[in-house]
């Protein structure tokens, strides 16, 4: 881009002035300054024009004017941002009048002569800000650009592409339009989250399918180890769990923090999915250590999601008594922490399965005993359950 020429103080003082004029909520003083012959092109320190300034606030009765006087909808400031950009740069919790005079600044622009594909200062073309604008409620004006036949292919400095962006706001009609015209249904933003993770995540139950159809991989990983199957997992989607795994995904593949996706669904407590993978044939490796950390803090329920899960995973072929990296078994997970979040129904179950209870836990004191010393001893005081404390101390006995 050609260096812009200094402007003089006089052209400074006029662009600072008509520029004010263009952000205001009415365009009166606007039209009375071009009236008395204000340049419409005139630019202030940061590149900007008054239709940078008005496509900025959501002027739209000031974009029009401007449009009609021969503004420039290409023209770009220090940052290579045209007003196209500007039309976009919004907050994302936007109300639905200022979501409606974005899109209509939006599309005066692109029928002005706005290039759709300039990528501007962040790499965002005018596609990609539509299909993020509003949190994705610009659907109209999504279609309209569309109809331009726009680049499919863009993606922004963070290698958002347009289908990862439509992805997350679900444009189905952007999707289908992108895979389509052959767009990179693999691409990796730079955390190296796929397409397809994103419609995992978010629960985008067509969107799975879609791109799946359109040879997505389910078994990419982004940066820290998260694959779909692992992200459906944490969310509690099993209609996209069972999709993916019908798929191909692989059931054993582990995250950074050396989790497999059965081991999160169990520390998230989605028995639906935990009972599925099971079927499934995933191994139950070391779920079981996952469960307390759940800390559930919801009594009764809490307590029962717990135990059956517990349940599940033995029946799956857990082991009462695996160690852990730590070397810590889950029975002294299920003892770690505040009592009031023990699930004593949970610990009797792994009791009853055979996890040993001589291995040492810390008693409410801090002090190391055995779980076998400290049920046979008085509930702390913050146990909730009493009478279940005392009914495993007792088992113990038998």
């Amino acid at each position: 881009m050609p260096a812009k020429k200094a402007k003089s103080p006089a052209a400074s003082a006029e662009a600072a002035e008509l520029l004010k004029a263009a952000r205001a909520t009415t365009p009166d003083k606007l039209k009375k300054l071009l009236d008395a012959g204000a340049n419409v092109g005139v630019r202030d320190k940061q590149g900007w024009t008054a239709l940078h300034a008005a496509a900025n606030e959501a002027r739209l009765q000031s974009v029009e004017l401007l449009l009609k006087l021969g503004a420039d909808p290409n023209a770009e400031d220090e940052q290579e941002d045209t007003p196209l950009h500007h039309a976009f740069a919004a907050r994302a919790n936007i109300n639905d009048r200022e979501l409606a005079d974005r899109a209509a600044i939006a599309q005066a622009l692109i029928e002005a002569g706005a290039d759709i594909d300039a990528s501007g200062s962040e790499g965002r073309t005018a596609l990609w800000g539509a299909c993020n604008l509003a949190r994705g409620k610009a659907t109209n004006l999504v279609a309209f650009i569309l109809s331009k036949k726009p680049n499919l292919n863009a993606a922004d400095q963070e290698d958002y592409s347009i289908l990862h962006i439509a992805t997350i706001w679900n444009h189905e009609s952007v999707v289908r339009a992108a895979t389509a015209a052959k767009a990179a249904v693999n691409a990796k933003d730079n955390e190296g989250g796929t397409p397809l993770l994103h419609a995992a995540f978010h629960g985008r139950t067509e969107l799975v399918k879609l791109l799946l159809a359109s040879k997505a991989d389910p078994n990419i990983a982004s940066k820290d180890g998260y694959t779909p199957l692992r992200a459906a997992a944490l969310q509690g989607y099993l209609h996209i769990a069972k999709i993916l795994v019908d798929a191909g995904a692989k059931l054993e593949v582990a995250d950074r923090e050396k989790q497999t996706p059965l081991e999160v669904a169990s520390w998230r407590r989605h028995g639906d999915i935990v009972k599925f993978l099971l079927d499934r044939g995933a191994k139950p490796r070391n779920a079981l250590h996952s469960i307390p950390s759940l800390h559930l803090s919801d009594g009764n329920v809490g307590s029962t999601v717990k135990s059956k899960i517990v349940q599940m995973l033995l029946d799956g072929g857990a082991d009462p008594n695996a160690k852990d990296p730590k070397g810590l078994t889950p029975l002294q997970h299920f003892f770690d922490g505040d009592a009031r979040h023990w699930s004593l129904d949970a610990i009797a179950i792994l009791v009853k399965a055979g996890a040993s209870v001589d291995v040492k836990v810390k008693n409410d004191k801090g002090k190391p005993v055995t779980v076998k010393a400290l049920l046979g001893a008085a509930p702390p005081a913050l146990c909730r359950d009493a009478k279940g404390f005392a009914r495993l101390g007792a088992m113990l006995g038998e």
